[in-house]
């Protein structure tokens, strides 16, 4: 749905789609060496499709993009879709707001957690800030791959992120959904 969106926006000036990883993992886990090979790999990618404009919706791939590659213009799919696009959905009725999580990789990025809030309210949702939300939010326990080098202090940092509020949570990141989604 997201690249038909894309296509229907962009019609004539054409949008392709390249389906890899960024290499924030290998970033995040020293691996210098694995994240030289993944943007080796990219940057070719990319300067064979001609450079073009790259639109993210990870968060992650956002940070990425924007420190180790500083030759490729970013967009993010998330203000895209605000500016073109969220009145082709249909509105959404919910009996409680929402609980939002900002992404800690968008912790910065305000133009993107405006942009998010501005799609919900145009799909008539209410948002519920977190009281540790935008500048100030918290990891899900991904980044950094926290998760991995000690699972008992990521799940504690899941569990308090979660109990927080009884309302459901709306995430733009793809991990703390996940995170979020399996402990219900």
């Amino acid at each position: 749905k997201a690249y038909a969106f894309l296509t229907n926006a962009y019609k004539g000036e054409g949008v392709g789609l390249v389906l890899r990883c960024c290499g924030a993992p290998a970033r995040w886990a020293g691996r210098k060496d694995l994240f030289a090979e993944t943007q080796s790999q990219f940057l070719e990618i990319y300067e064979n499709l001609g450079k073009p404009k790259v639109i993210v919706a990870c968060s992650s791939c956002y940070q990425v993009f924007k420190t180790e590659y500083p030759q490729i213009e970013i967009l993010s799919f998330w203000e895209i879709m605000d500016q073109l696009g969220p009145q082709q959905f249909p509105p959404i009725s919910y009996s409680a707001p929402l609980a939002i999580q900002d992404p800690c990789s968008t912790r910065y990025e305000s133009q993107i957690q405006d942009a998010v809030r501005n799609i919900l309210n145009k799909m008539g949702c209410e948002v519920e800030e977190l009281a540790l939300s935008r500048e100030k939010t918290e990891c899900c326990s991904y980044g950094g791959l926290m998760w991995l080098a000690n699972k008992p202090v990521a799940e504690a940092v899941v569990q308090r992120r979660i109990a927080e509020s009884q309302l459901d949570y709306l995430t733009y990141c793809v991990m703390c959904r996940d995170f979020f989604a399996r402990r219900g």
